[in-house]
């Protein structure tokens, strides 16, 4: 891919990012209008609520980033009636995640079907935390590989070997980690992510393929060095090993976890904190959603 196709494809990327969120806002606000100048101190004031609720998620505070999350939903905020604030409870769902509240997820997800019943990511979610909560009562773990199997199968044309797209990829690849992770699969979550890297090396024309295959996160951030000015030793590289990097860094918090004996979070009951460090790295990560 040369200089002018990756310009042109990051602007293609920014272009679907802006118009997401403001679909996003539109299929939330339904069909009452535009939002009005005074209500910039509503959206200022959320803003700052999911800002802080997601430091304390990163920091592993969760019981504090739920309270505040919360607070950033509640209905004052709201720009319109029965218009909740979707970010903030994207957030709180990962909070609640982390403390095995998969029932009070659930209540959120069945709270935004009520609003848009047939959205499709999350009648799937829906799903997902159905599996959870069976994996929390019973200790078995078959309802959510089913559910992790579909997962995949429903958005195969998202996922390597077909397709890795900049945007859309990175949740669904997201939720399958999380899940291997709090089942306690960790040689699963390790092969998925070798499956998506060795996928990405072979892809022609691609900088993917003019970079060296490395093996653990440290070298790929030594050869990328995209914390340095550009011309200043960055590798021309960079974006790519930095991908590689977030990949890696999550692939060894599995091999920690694994090392460390976590099992997963069987018979966690609901208030309980059950995170394995591949979770929190995926939180704590500034490429996956969470």
């Amino acid at each position: 891919m040369n200089n002018k196709s990756r310009v042109s494809f990051t602007l293609i990327a920014v272009f679907m990012v802006v118009m997401g969120v403001l679909i996003f806002k539109q299929v939330n606000m339904g069909t009452q209008g535009i939002v009005q100048f005074s209500d910039s101190s509503k959206l200022r004031g959320s803003r700052q609520l999911e800002l802080e609720g997601k430091r304390l998620l990163r920091q592993g505070l969760y019981v504090e980033a739920e309270k505040i999350l919360k607070e950033a939903d509640d209905p004052r905020f709201w720009l319109y009636e029965n218009a909740p604030n979707g970010v903030a409870r994207f957030w709180l769902r990962a909070a609640y995640f982390a403390q095995s509240k998969y029932q009070d997820a659930l209540a959120v997800i069945d709270s935004n079907l009520s609003v848009v019943p047939d959205l499709k990511g999350t009648l799937n979610e829906k799903k997902i935390y159905e599996a959870m909560i069976d994996y929390q009562n019973t200790g078995r773990p078959d309802s959510v590989y089913h559910e992790i199997d579909s997962f995949k199968l429903s958005n195969a044309d998202q996922l390597p070997p077909i397709r890795y797209d900049p945007i859309a990829s990175i949740g669904l690849v997201s939720t399958i980690l999380r899940l291997y992770n709090t089942i306690g699969d960790h040689d699963a979550g390790i092969r998925f992510i070798d499956e998506i890297l060795t996928w990405t090396y072979a892809q022609e024309p691609s900088h993917f393929s003019k970079i060296k295959q490395v093996k653990t996160a440290n070298e790929a951030m030594a050869l990328g060095r995209w914390d340095v000015p550009s011309g200043k030793g960055r590798d021309p590289n960079w974006r790519e090993y930095k991908f590689v990097w977030q990949y890696l860094t999550v692939r060894e918090a599995f091999e920690q976890d694994k090392r460390d004996g976590f099992k997963g979070c069987a018979g966690s009951p609901p208030g309980q904190v059950c995170i394995g460090k591949a979770t929190q790295a995926l939180i704590q990560s500034d490429y996956f959603p969470w």
